[in-house]
């Protein structure tokens, strides 16, 4: 037998004579930092255990000890009917052949487990794809008329910019700010073309630095670049979506009064949509602030 009397950290030991050298190392032993350690690691397992176990998705436990399902399935279909799921949808960006097979994976499971939401496939708009109901001639066009056509999914085919990699070498390149007065020459800062360049990297950060407080990355571009960028037309890389609100003059981005301005024509042809339409917010602005 042994008794400990201890207080806080120090401890004091008093070990009868006559014991054991098995009853001594295991006196030392439950008083060792190993039990110590070995009882924190026993701890931290517990609770990486519990943690998993109430993070388990779909799942609610009650106080009974009794679980209850909250999936998808366990929803009465009165609720499942009143959501509006045109307002949710699996979005996938195939930029390559591998990448379509693995949206089409994606896609055939929602169709398998009946999922609600829509189905948005971006893909290249070099991807063909038959239009007409006849078998298309390419592997990808099989793919995207499979996702179409089986599995519900609405395609959207996206225009590359590469023809800008092929401009002549300058330090910039990018539209005027079409929604603008023209004679200021206002530059837009939404769609730049660099070089590389360890003297124009320079010079933007110092203007960065030494910028005002209303001093935005229009501002700076406008100040650097205004006389030696290389303009790049606005149409059709660079159009807002206030363009849409903008209703009976359409000149600033058409160029012209005499085009007509045909929305769905001019959002195909555009190459880059800038989310702009004040005094809306823009979307990345959360739904808090929209409230107030």
């Amino acid at each position: 037998m042994f008794a400990v009397l201890s207080r806080y950290t120090n401890s004091f030991r008093y070990i009868p004579l006559g014991q054991s050298k098995l009853q001594l190392n295991t006196f030392r032993f439950f008083n060792s930092k190993r039990l110590a350690v070995l009882a924190t690691a026993v701890l931290i397992v517990i609770l990486l255990l519990a943690t998993f176990h109430l993070a388990t998705p779909g799942i609610s436990h009650r106080r009974d000890g009794g679980t209850k399902d909250w999936s998808f399935e366990s929803l009465p279909e009165n609720v499942l009917n009143a959501v509006d799921w045109s307002r949710f949808a699996y979005t996938q960006y195939a930029t390559n052949a591998p990448y379509l097979c693995n949206s089409l994976l994606l896609f055939e499971t929602l169709h398998r487990l009946g999922s609600r939401a829509e189905r948005l496939l971006l893909y290249p708009s070099e991807f063909e794809i038959s239009l007409d109901g006849t078998d298309s001639q390419s592997w990808e066009g099989g793919l995207l008329k499979k996702a179409r056509d089986e599995y519900n999914v609405t395609l959207k085919p996206i225009q590359t910019m590469d023809e800008l990699f092929l401009l002549p070498p300058v330090p910039l390149a990018l539209p005027r700010a079409y929604w603008l007065n023209s004679s200021n020459r206002v530059m837009s800062s939404q769609l730049l073309l660099i070089q590389p360049s360890e003297f124009e990297y320079t010079r933007v950060s110092k203007a960065i630095n030494a910028a005002a407080p209303n001093d935005f990355d229009m501002e700076i571009v406008n100040n650097l670049y205004r006389d030696n960028a290389l303009i790049l037309p606005h149409r059709p890389y660079d159009l807002l979506t206030s363009e849409y609100r903008n209703v009976g003059n359409h000149k600033a981005y058409m160029g012209s009064e005499e085009e007509p301005f045909d929305p769905e024509a001019v959002l195909k042809e555009a190459k880059y949509l800038h989310f702009s339409d004040w005094p809306m917010p823009k979307v990345k602005i959360s739904s808090r602030c929209l409230r107030t």
